[in-house]
């Protein structure tokens, strides 16, 4: 049902989101390459493969062409960057920024859904099956997305599904055990954050996961700081300026701090166009303010609106 009511909303841009993908040097190699992780995919969340078949129904769009988009870097070899995460405050602020290709401005919306008794508001992109930005879910966990380069691709489950799965949590420690028994293709760092200030940092490739419980104020963006680092790709491979991000966030975030405070933060262009926390790359920007129930979100292609505000308080009314 939700496949098809996305179909509905977002089939004419899905459709121009193809149509540009048609013209990649390699596009037909590509929906080849992506068709082998369908079946680890349906073993492990057929029912995330049945939304993406009625998303492609209601879109009037071929589903093969939908699965190869949704699966992005996986099978393509471009070097895709998402992103750096704050929390800050005791787990009370949770600041994103959403880096990708300038040119995908368009691709990207802020999304607000509910299926039952699970709701959810997130940054999203139509393309996927959502949950790979930041989200904040009805069970009370907020959710956010960095990238990760490493060495031990494979086929199995591709990680926009495991993050997915993750967005719409009820308890991290108990979805940690079962990702550990998963065939993974890739894997993403999970930042999890509960509504009363508890942290998981999961980062995983597609062999290995850590799951740690670091205190605030905490950050991270995108490369290994666990013992994982060992299964990291070689520092040409890795996206740009991931450490001078994670050294500048960390000079300026602080263990309580104002919303202005870290709206600043994530404004900071102090590195340079290429590798400062807010870069030519950046394409939104999200602050969950947990005290306030409100999310402020900033978008590239409606940046003279500036900050938006998002009342969060309706997901959690029953």
């Amino acid at each position: 049902e939700r496949g098809h009511r996305r179909g509905e909303v977002l089939g004419e841009l899905l459709r121009r989101a193809l149509d540009g993908r048609r013209r990649y040097r390699d596009w037909n190699g590509v929906v080849q390459r992506a068709a082998n992780y369908l079946a680890p995919a349906k073993d492990a969340f057929p029912q995330y493969v049945d939304e993406l078949r009625a998303f492609a129904e209601s879109s009037r769009t071929r589903f093969d062409e939908l699965w190869a988009l949704s699966l992005e870097d996986e099978v393509t070899d471009d070097n895709y960057e998402r992103c750096t995460t704050i929390v800050t405050n005791h787990g009370a602020l949770v600041a994103h920024i959403e880096d990708w290709d300038e040119d995908t401005e368009d691709l990207i919306c802020v999304l607000r859904k509910r299926v039952g008794d699970l709701r959810t508001l997130e940054l999203y992109y139509l393309n996927t099956l959502g949950g790979n930005s930041i989200s904040i879910n009805s069970n009370g966990y907020i959710h956010a997305i960095n990238s990760l380069t490493h060495t031990d691709s494979q086929i199995g489950v591709p990680k926009n599904f495991v993050a997915r799965w993750f967005s719409e949590t009820k308890s991290p420690d108990d979805d940690f055990e079962k990702l550990q028994k998963l065939k993974r293709a890739s894997g993403y760092h999970h930042t999890l954050v509960s509504l009363d200030g508890r942290i998981w940092s999961i980062e995983c490739s597609a062999t290995r996961q850590v799951l740690t419980r670091p205190q605030a104020p905490f950050i991270h963006t995108n490369h290994f700081v666990t013992e994982l680092k060992q299964f990291e790709g070689r520092k040409d491979k890795l996206v740009p300026g991931t450490r001078t991000r994670l050294r500048s966030a960390e000079r300026h975030v602080h263990a309580m701090m104002t919303f202005d405070d870290v709206e600043g933060v994530v404004s900071d262009t102090s590195e340079g166009g290429e590798r400062s926390v807010f870069n030519e790359r950046t394409i939104a920007r999200m602050i969950v303010d947990v005290r306030r129930m409100q999310a402020n979100v900033w978008m590239l292609r409606e940046e003279s609106n500036g900050w938006l505000n998002y009342d969060l308080r309706p997901l959690y009314k029953r």
